[in-house]
């Protein structure tokens, strides 16, 4: 069985390498493949605006920020955060369970690297809140200049080593 490294949603959940990354994804994200362990994030609103927050999903496990700040769910992650990198576990080749982000000891350790871009005339950020959903925030910075869907807002990639990915990641963008 080979597990896809790719991000994508199935049952409600953002999976990669098997792995459940978040929960309770919304119906309105779009996951956009690039590469065989890269994709875009988006989502679409059904009402236009300058300034625009998506939820992605529930999170909750131990990450590491860049400021370095610690924390172990959606709610530690500060608003205007301009990366996470994720340290996760490939679901067991043998295991029907995925297993993603969690403390357990089975499967293969991977990195995974969440990027806020700029989409067109948005820039987006990531933001927690206090039932540990993770969201992004596209705006433009200005009211005249709306839209109602950012598809390619945040970058995710996958990795086994966390240096690499960091400079593979650079590249894509």
């Amino acid at each position: 069985m080979t597990i896809p490294a790719v991000p994508s949603i199935k049952n409600g959940c953002l999976m990669v390498r098997g792995g459940v990354i978040l929960t309770q994804v919304p119906e309105n994200v779009v996951v956009t493949p690039i590469s065989h362990e890269a994709a875009f994030i988006g989502a679409c609103s059904e009402t236009p605006s300058a300034r625009l927050v998506f939820q992605l999903g529930v999170l909750e496990f131990k990450m590491w920020w860049m400021i370095p700040s610690f924390g172990e769910s959606g709610c530690d992650v500060p608003t205007e955060t301009q990366m996470l990198l994720l340290e996760a576990r490939e679901a067991s080749e043998d295991s029907d369970v995925p297993v993603g982000i969690s403390e357990s000891k089975t499967g293969k350790t991977f990195y995974l690297v969440v990027l806020p871009v700029l989409d067109g005339n948005f820039r987006a950020t990531l933001q927690g809140t206090t039932v540990n959903e993770l969201e992004f925030c596209a705006e433009s910075g200005d009211p005249n200049v709306q839209t109602y869907r950012v598809l390619e807002a945040v970058f995710m990639n996958s990795g086994d080593n966390p240096y690499k990915l960091m400079r593979n990641s650079i590249e894509y963008v």
